[in-house]
């Protein structure tokens, strides 16, 4: 299979996805799970099991589809992307910013002044992270290769590690619910991604870097769309969000949607952004 071929089709996949598994989970939240506990009513659950099937599917395959393209992506693959990445980066700091300082008063009421203050803090981090490597990865101002901003750009990481810990050390029993799992997996997408686009910050990445970045992105995209789009339909539709959904422990609505679409702007960017011509010389070979 061509090397041009095989990205398009991942990016058409993806983009099915994100459309089909927003439209199930959405019937799902309003239908099936019982708004309260957010498991699936008696008599209910066939979609919400189609649903997680289809999710996990796609994730193999979308895997799969980008380890297979990795040549076609290269060591530099992720480098020079269109500048409408930087706005769609530039535009997602700018929102999660104004989150996170909004949010302050209540996350210091929640948690405490410490905790608060550095739950903040650490909002702030991930909007210069995305807003720097915005500007390092579209050939703009190398803020990104500053030694104290690649400091700063390792919160992000730091970030969605407290994340996952805060949801082992504190489980309860909603945390068996889908949401929960989509959350996670959504976390883990989001910290591979910041891992791998620090290590070209750093100037320490590998060829696998490139795919691990654009691969995480891809994954995070889908996860971040079905865990924040259709709880937003369903307030849109019915007016009211399930109870459920208001005990999450992954990323504020507003910062779930704008790294969504940072992440997909970027790994579609780079997916389908012309093949480097030594790899398609590597590539020519090998076969």
């Amino acid at each position: 299979m061509k090397s041009r071929g095989l990205k398009i089709g991942t990016a058409v996949l993806i983009a099915a996805l994100c459309l089909l598994l927003t439209g199930i989970r959405t019937y799902v939240l309003a239908v099936e799970l019982d708004p309260l506990t957010g498991f699936a009513a008696p008599g209910q659950g066939r979609w919400q099991n189609v649903f997680l099937a289809v999710l996990l599917a796609g994730t193999a395959v979308t895997a799969a589809l980008c380890f297979f393209g990795r040549r076609a992506v290269g060591k530099d693959g992720v480098s020079g992307l269109p500048v409408g990445v930087r706005w769609v980066g530039a535009a997602a700091a700018v929102a999660v910013a104004a989150d996170a300082v909004v949010g302050s008063v209540r996350a210091v009421q929640a948690l405490g002044l410490p905790l608060g203050v550095l739950l903040t803090l650490a909002k702030l981090a991930v909007a210069y992270s995305v807003f720097a490597q915005g500007l390092f990865f579209t050939g703009g101002r190398p803020l990104a290769l500053h030694p104290a901003s690649a400091a700063v750009e390792t919160v992000p990481v730091l970030y969605c590690i407290a994340i996952l810990l805060d949801a082992f050390l504190n489980y309860v029993a909603y945390n068996s619910t889908s949401q929960h799992l989509i959350e996670q997996m959504s976390v883990i997408a989001v910290m591979l991604f910041f891992l791998s686009t620090l290590s070209f910050c750093v100037k320490v990445n590998r060829t696998g870097d490139a795919v691990l970045a654009v691969a995480s992105g891809l994954l995070g995209l889908l996860y971040l769309s079905v865990t924040a789009l259709p709880p937003l339909a369903v307030f849109l539709i019915t007016g009211n969000l399930p109870a459920f959904l208001t005990k999450a422990v992954g990323f504020s609505p507003v910062m779930g949607l704008c790294l969504a679409a940072y992440l997909g702007a970027f790994s579609l960017s780079a997916l389908l952004q012309r093949t480097p011509k030594k790899a398609q010389e590597f590539d020519e070979t090998d076969a």
